[in-house]
């Protein structure tokens, strides 16, 4: 099969569409991505791509096409017209591409406006268009302060379920996505499929290692916005008396919007030397500092029908075998409790937080088994293998 993958984002930049294509292509698919130039989280075209000008490459097989994009930079205005120049930019490349391909897939993590140049391509050359959604619009935009009665929440709403209605069939990602989109953008149910995140099978190599020093690590992987409610993580470590205190240690990995007002948050409230900070790393690193967590933490906000995202950290956590202390709310709540691999509050639930935390630290012996059961759901439910076949199956209904 030849497929189309409309993604703003691609490797180098590090989203989950980078391992889907490489795994399509090792099962004999031709996947060409029409995407553009690297510049997340960091906000800047990067250095390897900036004046080389590269518009066309092949990664592990993977025909890349770039078109140009604003960068985004650091603030809202540069955000927006970021979003806005890939759809054009992607657009118009989508009129000029070959007519050959069997149908078009869409990573919708934000911008929605992604669908576009999937359903010009879908007008010209009548192929089926699949959006695989990962980021549920408009609620998305709740994160920037703007309020659902307001007038831009309405023409984001009507124009959000215009653009999912361009999509012969929507992936969900999470199953509270489906309700949303019926409520909120009129999107039929037998339009609309569940099928969870996967996660890359090396998770499944992650053993176990002593950090040597005396501490309990607890780990926080993946983007740093203000969506992730990290402050609750830091409210919790605050509320332990200080000998359990002395036992742990939070280690924060990546980078986000949030991460600057994160750090002044624990420098705040003295808890630096309960906090590390260790920035964004490659894939490749990520064996090290999983292998020296005691215990994942995934917290996400709860006030909106965002919480209803299964972050796909969830997912990694799992295959890695170890614990998940969370303080969210949704199809991440129902799976924790499901796979029976970590102890989970309400989002926000600050206090409760605290209580698992000191839980775990007053008894990890007992938390082992939870993730060996994390381990266990992973690869019954989510391997890239099942995640490919499933998707294959799709595409091939449609096409």
């Amino acid at each position: 099969m030849k497929i189309l993958v409309v993604s703003q984002y691609f490797y180098p930049e590090t989203f989950r569409i980078n391992d889907l294509c490489f795994n399509l292509v090792k099962e004999g698919h031709s996947v060409t991505v029409l995407t553009g130039y690297p510049n997340y989280p960091e906000g800047y075209i990067y250095p390897e791509y900036k004046h080389k000008k590269i518009k066309r490459e092949t990664i592990e097989g993977v025909d890349v096409i770039r078109v140009n994009i604003c960068e985004r930079r650091k603030n809202a205005m540069f955000l927006f017209l970021n979003y806005i120049s890939y759809a054009l930019t992607a657009g118009f490349k989508s009129l000029r591409l070959d007519k050959d391909y069997d149908a078009v897939f869409v990573f919708e993590v934000s911008p929605i406006t992604q669908i576009i140049p999937a359903w010009l391509y879908k007008k010209r050359c009548k192929v089926p268009v699949i959006v695989n959604c990962q980021d549920i619009w408009p609620d998305v935009i709740k994160v920037y302060g703007i309020k659902e009665k307001s007038a831009i929440f309405s023409a984001v709403r009507k124009f959000s379920a215009w653009l999912y209605k361009k999509a012969d069939v929507i992936i969900t990602s999470s199953p509270g996505f489906n309700g949303y989109l019926e409520n909120v953008c009129s999107i039929p149910q037998d339009k609309m499929i569940y099928l969870p995140n996967f996660a890359e099978d090396y998770y499944l190599a992650f053993g176990n290692r002593n950090n040597g020093d005396g501490k309990q690590h607890l780990l926080f992987a993946g983007n740093i916005g203000k969506a992730q409610n990290l402050d609750v993580i830091v409210d919790a470590i605050k509320l332990l008396d200080e000998p359990l205190q002395n036992q742990v240690m939070v280690d924060i990995l990546g980078d986000g919007s949030f991460l600057e007002e994160l750090k002044q948050l624990v420098k705040q409230n003295g808890l630096d030397s309960r906090f590390t900070f260790h920035g964004r790393k490659p894939a490749t690193e990520l064996k090290s500092y999983y292998e020296l967590a005691d215990a994942f933490l995934l917290t996400l906000e709860g006030d909106s029908p965002l919480s209803l995202t299964v972050p796909a950290k969830s997912q990694g956590y799992m295959g890695a075998g170890k614990p998940i202390l969370a303080a969210i709310n949704g199809g991440a709540s129902a799976i924790i409790q499901m796979a029976d691999c970590g102890k989970c509050v309400p989002a926000g639930d600050a206090e409760g937080f605290s209580k698992i935390i000191k839980m775990m630290l007053e008894s990890d012996d007992r938390f082992e088994q939870l993730g060996k059961n994390g381990r266990n759901y992973f690869i019954n439910n989510f391997t890239v293998k099942k995640y490919i076949n499933k998707l294959i199956e799709i595409l091939e209904d449609l096409t």
